[in-house]
């Protein structure tokens, strides 16, 4: 019978001499990639499988043989780059057709059955290289000559178990605690508990930006190792790529209609070799081409690479982004205005003045709607700064390249408007009250709009919006437009990391301490991953034991705080469940932000008993001044706080009006704010608490 040449039979090195224990082990190849640059050996396509418990191999090869002569087979085989065993094979002893001699020939082998003695299976790989996810194993066949032993060629295949921690549940999960913790900074905000909105959001944001920063790193085009590779896999949702059946048709109808020609990688598997990016052992050869050398082999690395181990095709890409931004957006818009209907109704069936109360009106939910609006532009500006721009140099298609600019711009211009009128009401605020953050905070519709951008910062610190979204759009840009340069990029990604932990460590622009301390080992480990990327660009020529134990690293490193960053912010979900401050300690906040803040309730004070007094009054009486300084419905300065203004604080028909107590004082804020700003009336920023 026809068989495998070089890689099937170092694969059957192996599977010679495997322990046969557990009834579940797998051993399978799916791909090869040359490690030389002759063309001895094509493959077109190659899958392996072997089943040692049960005694049988499943092979399928197409290729083509270029050499002819005798030849020996070198394996090697690789665990986390270290070389676990070598041994040489004459294909004569095999008895395998076509190799002994070897001839230059097309070779074809149909997927088919073959038995393997159970007691010749190899003890060199130990039980546990069955079961450890995504482990690092590399089958490498040298070819030579018989007789002069010069390499003929070389080829190479990753030899995997069936596990991974690419799971989609674990996507699914962080995606569901992610979607609760927005839901419930929206309904805690519209309830009037903000202290515990701005941190039960700030702990969602914090979550989701590493989240992101873990998907934009797996888009880069690095050799990453398995184990690396899967695990930046299961973050590809918050990027928006996610693989849904009728995605893939709607992006591919929408290609075709608008003159684009759709890539076909999943409909040409069956005549293709398709390999992940990844660095031949020995450093043999390095290539930049799609192709892998030698026969129908296609190369997929960074956004293409995150993209084919989704499911999608290269060229599906951006428009399954672009789709499922806007099933969030209508997702989105769906629950506030679901929200807006059954909160009064709920109201109202539990009879809570102080529900009904903190429930805003019409014109309050609309300007809650825009500000959604904001908040929508910020949770998705890394996707549009990394797979937009990235397909505005693409080209899929002229249309598509239209809607991801527009999208890009769209997005940037207006986080940019919020920043500008962020800075623009700080600075106003400060010549009029020498306090930059007085109207950030005092005024409704400004914290309604923006707030989202500032409340996680002290009140001092709000600048650092600008340097945050540059970070975004600084590394947006290098995934997008660097994917030819693996080196480049990872020089960059380590630049701009080692100058936001700097930024972030200085400053501690956050609003607490343990703000602080989170969002600084935030930047820490984003640091420490931009090292390992550094490495896994191959730019110091390291043994390939070093890429692999550092790949162990990077993946426990990430997984240990992407497990923290989920228990900080189930925790902060249970104190959003009791609305209670989780310790007793109460001291003065340094930047007194809620000290200017006008809570919902305290804005209807002056109005709330308005029908009562004037069911009460006598037929034909004017009405009372309720004080000489109460504010007035004008909402003109002057006439709230001069009582001789006309119309305002007093009754005309007395001869002298009542002089308020506080004439001689300078006049306030225009914004109405019932609260003293020099009282310590809230707990510690370090507690959550509901703010007045």
């Amino acid at each position: 019978m026809r068989f495998v040449p070089g890689l099937l039979a170092g694969l059957f090195a192996i599977f010679h001499l495997a322990p046969s224990v557990y009834a579940e082990k797998l051993l399978q190849a799916n791909y090869v990639t040359s490690c030389s640059n002759d063309n001895a050996i094509k493959t077109n396509e190659i899958k392996v499988k072997l089943l040692p418990d049960d005694g049988e191999a499943w092979l399928e090869y197409d290729g083509t043989l270029g050499y002819n002569g005798k030849v020996m087979f070198n394996i090697d085989i690789f665990a986390y780059g270290y070389n676990i065993t070598r041994k040489s094979l004459d294909p004569c002893d095999l008895k395998i057709a076509n190799l002994c001699p070897m001839q230059a020939t097309k070779m074809t082998v149909p997927w088919n059955r073959m038995s393997v003695s159970k007691s010749s299976i190899t003890d060199l790989i130990p039980t546990i290289a069955y079961y450890i996810p995504d482990i690092d194993l590399l089958l490498r066949v040298t070819v030579v000559n018989k007789d002069t032993q010069d390499t003929v060629s070389c080829i190479e295949a990753p030899v995997t178990n069936g596990y991974s921690v690419y799971v989609s549940g674990v996507g699914w999960a962080l995606g569901v605690i992610t979607g609760l913790g927005l839901l419930v900074t929206v309904i805690l905000s519209i309830l009037g508990y903000s202290n515990i909105a701005t941190h039960v959001g700030f702990r969602t944001m914090l979550l989701l930006g590493f989240m992101q920063s873990q998907a934009m790193y797996g888009m880069l085009a690095l050799h990453f190792r398995p184990l690396a590779r899967n695990w930046l896999q299961d973050f590809q949702w918050t990027v928006g790529i996610v693989h849904a059946g009728f995605l893939q048709t709607i992006a591919t109808w929408f290609q075709r209609a608008t003159g684009g020609t759709p890539s076909e990688i999943f409909s040409q598997e069956s005549d293709v070799s398709i390999a992940v990016l990844k660095r031949s052992v020995g450093n043999i050869a390095k290539r930049t081409l799609p192709s892998t050398g030698g026969g129908k082999e296609l190369l997929v690395k960074g956004v293409e690479r995150m993209g084919y181990r989704a499911g999608i095709e290269p060229s599906n890409i951006f428009m399954t982004s672009y789709l499922v931004f806007y099933f969030v957006t209508i997702l989105m818009m769906f629950t506030l205005v679901l929200l807006k209907f059954l909160l009064p109704a709920i109201s109202k069936k539990a009879n809570s003045a102080k529900l009904n109360n903190a429930l805003s009106g019409a014109t309050e939910w609309k300007g809650f709607l825009r500000g959604s609006i904001y908040r929508l532009a910020a949770l998705s500006f890394p996707q549009w700064c990394s797979l937009g721009l990235w397909e505005s140099y693409q080209h899929d298609s002229a249309a598509e390249v239209i809607l991801a600019v527009v999208m890009f711009v769209t997005t940037a211009a207006a986080l940019g408007f919020a920043t500008f009128k962020v800075f623009q009401r700080a600075h106003a605020s400060k010549a009029l009250n020498e306090n930059p953050t007085y109207t950030l905070y005092s005024d409704p519709a400004c914290l309604t709009k923006w707030g989202f951008l500032y409340v996680h910062y002290k009140a001092q610190c709000y600048y650092f919006i600008a340097p945050a979204l540059v970070y975004v759009l600084i590394k947006g840009i290098i995934v997008a437009f660097v994917q030819t340069s693996a080196v480049a990029q990872a020089v960059m990604v380590l630049i701009v990391e080692i100058a936001f932990m700097i930024a972030t460590c200085v400053i501690r622009p956050y609003m607490d301490k343990k703000a602080n301390s989170f969002s600084i080992a935030t930047s820490v480990i984003n640091f420490v991953s931009s090292i390992c990327l550094l490495i896994f660009s191959d730019v110091f020529n390291q043994p390939e034991i070093v890429s692999g134990v550092v790949s162990v690293i990077f993946f426990f490193m990430n997984a240990i705080f992407t497990l923290t960053l989920v228990i900080f912010l189930l925790i902060s979900f249970f104190y959003a469940i009791r609305l209670k401050e989780p310790t007793a300690e109460y001291h003065r906040l340094s930047d007194n932000r809620d000290s200017f803040r006008m809570s919902q309730t305290d804005n209807r004070l002056n109005t709330e008993l308005l029908p009562l007094e004037k069911a009460i009054r006598p037929m034909g009486e004017e009405p009372r001044p309720s004080s000489p300084w109460a504010p007035s419905n004008n909402g003109s300065a002057r006439s709230r706080w001069d009582p001789g203004h006309a119309g305002v604080g007093y009754n005309h028909h007395d001869e002298q009006p009542p002089r308020s107590p506080f004439a001689d004082q300078p006049p306030r804020s225009p914004f109405a704010d019932p609260v003293e700003p020099t009282l310590p009336l809230i707990p510690s920023g370090d507690n959550i608490g509901r703010r007045v």
